[in-house]
C-alpha cells in the first residue's frame, strides 16, 4: 500500500486548497527575480498560516479553519496537454525510488512482497499537480486576486492595466482558463519596496492612498530586499529549494504584465519525441498510452549555484508570512463567509420552496434550464447563475473552508437536481465531493461506499472524454 507523510485527512485538505491569482507589474517582478525567484514562488513555502482563522455560517455557528492554506498562482498559467501530461505519470513511476519488501512462503515458492508502493505515491502526487479547472467543479477556480505593484509604479496607470487584464481574463470563453469563482473577483493590492534600492520618501502616502480608494483591509506594502546584493556573511535557510524541484513548469499565455515571470515546460513536445527511453509498462498507463517518455525529470533541474532568497533577510521573511496571513485573515475569510452566506441563502430558499408547485423554477424559467453541449458525451452546460450552479458552488466553498457538514448538505441538493437533469458529468463529481465531505466530518453515512463506486463508474463508464482529469481523484 501507498504510506505518507501526511493523514488521509490533511492529505485530501492539501489537494483542495482555495486558489488564488496574482498579477504582477513589471518593476515588481524585476525586485523579485533579484532573489531568483518570481513573487508566486517567493510566497509559495509561506502560504499556510500557523494559526486557525474563524468565521459565522449562515445559521451564526462558528466554524474553525485549521492552519489554513492557500495556493498561489500565475493568473496567465496553463496547463500543458494530454500528451505530455501522460509522459510525465510514466516518468514520475520510473523514478520511484525501490520499495523494501518482505518475503513469504507460499508452498515451494518464496515470495518477495513490497511493503509500500513508491511508484504510486508518486504518480498521485504528479496528477494532482497536473489537475486543471473544469466547468463542473469550482475547486481549482480562483477566488482572489493580488495585484502586485512597485513603489516606483504609477499606481493609477498599473492598477489600471491590471484591472484590464484581468477583465479580459475573465471574459474569455468558459472553456478557457483562468476560470473565476465568482464574477466579483477580490482584489487584494501590495505595493513591493526595494529597501536597497527604492525610495522610501512617497511609500507611505501611496499605502494610504490605496487604503482610502480599495478598504484598508485590501491592501499591504511588503518591505523586501534589505540585504546588499553579493552580501554572503549571514547564511539564511533556503526554505524554496523543495517546492522548486518538485514543481512541474507550465507555459503561460503572452499576455502578461511582465514576461520575465513566464516559466516553460522544460522540453516541448517535438523534442520530447525526439528522444525517448522505453519505461515498463505499469498498472495505471491505460492501454492506449504512449509508454514512452523523454528523459529528464519533472521539472526543471536546479542550478546547485543559484541562491534563493540572496537579497531577503529574516525581517524580509517575517513581512512575507505577514502578507499572508493579512490577506487570509483580514480579506479573503471575511470575503468567503459573506460569499457563503449569501449562497446559504439561495440554499433556504431552495429548501422552502421544495414541497411547492414551484420548487422546480426551471418549468417557469428556461434560462436557468440546462441545454446540450456540441460534445459527443452526455454532457450539460448550465448557466452561471442557476441555481444547481449555485449550489455546488456553495459546497465548495464550505468543503475549502472547513464546514463539511454544510458541504454535505449543499453536495447532497446538488447531486438530486444534476441527476434529475441527467447531468451525469456534474452528478458524479457532487457524489464524489459529498463522500469526502463526510469522510472529513467522521460522520461517513451509508452506503458510502456504493456512492463512491457509483461516481468512479460515472467517470470511466460514461464520462469517457474526461476520465484523464476526473476519474482517478476518486481513488
Amino acid at each position: 500500500m501507498a504510506q505518507s507523510k501526511h493523514t488521509p485527512q490533511e492529505y485530501i485538505k492539501n489537494a483542495f486548497k482555495p486558489q488564488v491569482g496574482a498579477l504582477c507589474s513589471s518593476a515588481a517582478a524585476q525586485i523579485c527575480r533579484k532573489n531568483n525567484l518570481s513573487f508566486t514562488e517567493m510566497i509559495q513555502p509561506f502560504c499556510r498560516l500557523g494559526s486557525d482563522v474563524f468565521y459565522k455560517d449562515f445559521s451564526g455557528q462558528i466554524v474553525t479553519v485549521h492552519n489554513l492554506e492557500i495556493t498561489v498562482q500565475d493568473v496567465n498559467f496553463q496547463p500543458i496537454n494530454q500528451t505530455l501530461a501522460r509522459k510525465l505519470l510514466n516518468a514520475s513511476v520510473s523514478h520511484a525510488s525501490e520499495p523494501r519488501s518482505h518475503q513469504i512462503r507460499i508452498n515451494e515458492y518464496v515470495l518477495n512482497v513490497p511493503n509500500t508502493a513508491p511508484w504510486f505515491e508518486e504518480w498521485r502526487d504528479t496528477f494532482l499537480q497536473m489537475q486543471y479547472p473544469s466547468d463542473h467543479e469550482f475547486t481549482k477556480h480562483y477566488l482572489s486576486c493580488f495585484f502586485i505593484m512597485s513603489s516606483s509604479d504609477n499606481l493609477n496607470d498599473t492598477i489600471n492595466e491590471l484591472n484590464q487584464l484581468l477583465k479580459v481574463n475573465q471574459n474569455e470563453k468558459p472553456k478557457y482558463i483562468p476560470k473565476w469563482f465568482f464574477q466579483e473577483v477580490l482584489k487584494y493590492y501590495v505595493i513591493i519596496h526595494d529597501n536597497f534600492d527604492g525610495d522610501s520618501a512617497n511609500v507611505s502616502k501611496e499605502l494610504e492612498y490605496l487604503k482610502e480608494t480599495y478598504g484598508v483591509s485590501n491592501c499591504f506594502l511588503l518591505r523586501m530586499n534589505s540585504r546588499p546584493p553579493g552580501q554572503i556573511n549571514e547564511q539564511l535557510p533556503d526554505p524554496w529549494s523543495q517546492f522548486l524541484t518538485s514543481k512541474i513548469k507550465y507555459p503561460v499565455k503572452n499576455n502578461v504584465v511582465d514576461s520575465s515571470v513566464i516559466t516553460h515546460v522544460k522540453e516541448s513536445l517535438q523534442e520530447s519525441d525526439k528522444i525517448e527511453n522505453r519505461l515498463p509498462y505499469h498498472p495505471l498507463s491505460p492501454d492506449t498510452d504512449d509508454k514512452t517518455v523523454s528523459d529528464g525529470n519533472t521539472s526543471d533541474e536546479q542550478d546547485s549555484t543559484i541562491v534563493h532568497g540572496c537579497c531577503l533577510s529574516p525581517e524580509d521573511v517575517e513581512q512575507i508570512k505577514l502578507l499572508i496571513h493579512e490577506f487570509c485573515t483580514r480579506a479573503l475569510v471575511p470575503y468567503v463567509e459573506r460569499k457563503i452566506n449569501q449562497l446559504q441563502q439561495v440554499f433556504v430558499n431552495k429548501s422552502l420552496t421544495s414541497s411547492t408547485f414551484l420548487s422546480d423554477p426551471r418549468k417557469w424559467f428556461k434560462s436557468t434550464k440546462p441545454s446540450k453541449s456540441n460534445t459527443a458525451t452526455d454532457v450539460f452546460i448550465y448557466k452561471p447563475d442557476s441555481p444547481e450552479l449555485l449550489m455546488r458552488k456553495l459546497g465548495d466553498l464550505c468543503f475549502m473552508f472547513g464546514n463539511y457538514s454544510g458541504a454535505m448538505q449543499a453536495y447532497s441538493y446538488s447531486r438530486n437536481d444534476f441527476l434529475r437533469d441527467g447531468a451525469l458529468l456534474y452528478y458524479a463529481g457532487a457524489v464524489e465531493m459529498y463522500i469526502l465531505s463526510a469522510f472529513l466530518a467522521s460522520e461517513p453515512p451509508r452506503k458510502v461506499f456504493r456512492d463512491m463506486e457509483e461516481s468512479i463508474r460515472t467517470y470511466l463508464d460514461t464520462c469517457k472524454i474526461y476520465i484523464f482529469q476526473n476519474a482517478t481523484v476518486c481513488n
